[in-house]
């Protein structure tokens, strides 16, 4: 498993945090779809706006243990799609505030 020091280098990678910020997109068009409560509005909206930090949820998406493990990689590439979309998800009640 990674260090901390080398998920934060991941975290800062620009092609990781692309695909973080993809799946921040769909996760925001999935919430705003389904009437969402005024958390959820504003989150979604700054997502589609590209107000929320990517790096933020980039870190926050590395602390999950699957995600971590799966990081064999400078750049992140060695995490699989599924398990990203899934930690990005799952970070979005995180960062409704």
């Amino acid at each position: 498993m990674a260090t901390s020091a080398q998920l934060a280098t991941i975290a800062r990678q620009v092609t990781f945090q692309e695909r973080v910020r993809y799946y921040m997109i769909e996760k925001s068009l999935l919430v705003l779809a389904a009437s969402p409560d005024s958390a959820d509005t504003l989150l979604g909206q700054k997502v589609l706006d590209l107000e929320e930090s990517v790096l933020a949820w980039s870190l926050a998406t590395l602390t999950n243990p699957s995600i971590a493990a799966g990081a064999h990689a400078e750049d992140g590439s060695t995490i699989t799609d599924g398990d990203l979309q899934f930690a990005v998800h799952a970070q979005w009640d995180a960062f409704k505030v």
